[in-house]
C-alpha cells in the first residue's frame, strides 16, 4: 500500500517521465520481493505495472507475491 502520493514510473529510477500518479492508500501488488535501485516492481489494481521508490510503500504480507510452487 502506499503512504502517499507516488509516481508509477517505467523503469527502477527517475530519468523518465512517470506512467502515472498513484494515490495514497493505494493498493498495489508487489511482483518481485526484492527492490532493484531502491524501487519495487508493482502491478496496480488497474494492472498497471511499473515501479515505486520503496519509500513510498508500505509492504505487508498481503502485498507480496506468492510463493513459488
Amino acid at each position: 500500500m502506499l503512504k502517499r502520493q507516488a509516481p508509477l514510473r517505467s523503469e527502477p529510477s527517475t530519468n523518465r517521465t512517470p506512467l502515472l500518479i498513484l494515490e495514497a492508500q493505494e493498493a498495489v501488488d508487489l511482483l518481485d520481493p526484492a527492490p532493484s535501485s531502491g524501487y519495487y516492481h508493482v502491478r496496480t489494481r488497474d494492472g498497471d505495472e511499473g515501479w515505486v521508490f520503496s519509500g513510498n510503500l508500505d509492504i505487508s504480507a498481503s502485498s507480496r507475491p506468492p510463493p513459488a510452487r
